[in-house]
């Protein structure tokens, strides 16, 4: 059954003072963070549902802006979910890319992740790549997800959300297309996603919590367009949540969801 009212948290990152590709004085993500509206009623076109959305105000409690160090991140998503952690429905955190168009990332990784295909560093150590304070996620302490696993997947049905946006978006003009994505990455973004599904793990919630990409425009109808783009992905999520919420027999959906790319 669904609720009459679901609650969201969306967060956004400062500028990347070692950005390689641009934002390192502003950075998309806090922008559009900082423009959502407190509320989606029923009536809202990018509202699919019967249900009020209300997102937490990330301006007033300072999180539409979280400053990009390992140390930083790890810090403010464990005081978030300690501070709504029984109350929130949706966690949405937002990055930027070069691409132009908007993702739904499946996954991420822990900091003693490596890998094959992300060039020399992160053969070393995924998270590797420096901070706004020239750290390494080797430079932050301790690392406290040792019990948790490797790989962290969402819960929401990814596939649902990128399908619904879309349509949601389409009856629009000049949107950017949702897309699904394997994995937020190195750097920031993907620590980031698997420091808020670690949270939900060790709490035993479910892990109802994505990481979107979005363009790095940074102009008035760069963080426009950016905002419907998330406000549909919100209303998509919560969609799958609920219609998730009436569901029994979840072991072929999960299946599904650790093989899809």
């Amino acid at each position: 059954m669904t609720k009459k009212e679901y609650s969201v948290v969306v967060t956004g990152f400062g500028a990347n003072l070692n950005a390689p590709y641009g934002n390192n004085t502003s950075n998309p993500s806090s922008l559009i963070a900082r423009s959502l509206p407190h509320s989606l009623p029923p009536s809202h076109p990018l509202n699919p549902t019967d249900s009020t959305i209300t997102l937490v105000d990330g301006v007033a409690n300072d999180f539409a802006e979280i400053y990009g160090t390992y140390a930083k991140i790890r810090q403010r998503l464990r005081d978030l979910h300690a501070q709504y952690g029984t109350t929130v429905d949706l966690w949405v955190h937002l990055g930027r890319s070069p691409w132009p168009f908007v993702t739904v990332e499946r996954k991420a990784f822990r900091q003693d992740f490596t890998s094959s295909w992300l060039g020399e560093d992160a053969r070393k150590g995924y998270y590797n790549g420096p901070d706004n304070e020239k750290n390494s996620v080797n430079d932050i302490g301790p690392n406290p997800w040792l019990d948790v696993p490797m790989g962290l997947n969402t819960e929401i049905d990814v596939n649902a959300v990128v399908r619904d946006s879309n349509v949601n978006l389409a009856k629009g003009k000049d949107v950017l297309e949702v897309r699904s994505h394997l994995e937020a990455a190195a750097m920031g973004c993907g620590f980031c996603y698997y420091e808020s599904l670690a949270n939900c793990w060790v709490a035993g919630k479910r892990r109802d919590v994505l990481f979107c990409h979005v363009p790095r425009g940074v102009e008035e109808g760069d963080v426009e367009k950016g905002r419907e783009a998330i406000l549909a992905v919100v209303g998509a999520a919560v969609k799958a949540i609920g219609e998730r919420e009436g569901r029994s027999g979840e072991g072929d959906w999960k299946q599904e969801f650790g093989l899809e790319p």
